[in-house]
């Protein structure tokens, strides 16, 4: 929402000016840097959720899978 209003006022901004400022696009930049920052957001937090659910996956299961090492006559762990 505050991208789309950021978007509208810039375009307001331009209706009538005519300058570097408006050539140069800036009044837009802002728009899609919200909602970049939006999505990369949106993004963060699948990821997160993602990595949570394998993590908590892990530590159901971890531990009925003990660690084990042998060697030619030795076994250590358990």
């Amino acid at each position: 929402m505050i991208g789309l209003m950021t978007l509208l006022l810039g375009i307001v901004s331009t209706v009538y000016a005519e300058s570097i400022f408006v050539y140069s696009g800036i009044p837009y930049w802002g728009s899609l840097i919200v909602n970049g920052s939006l999505v990369m957001n949106i993004f963060s937090a699948l990821t997160a959720g993602i990595a949570l659910f394998f993590t908590s996956l892990d530590l159901a299961v971890g531990p009925q899978y003990p660690y084990r090492y042998c060697n030619d006559y030795q076994c250590y762990g358990e």
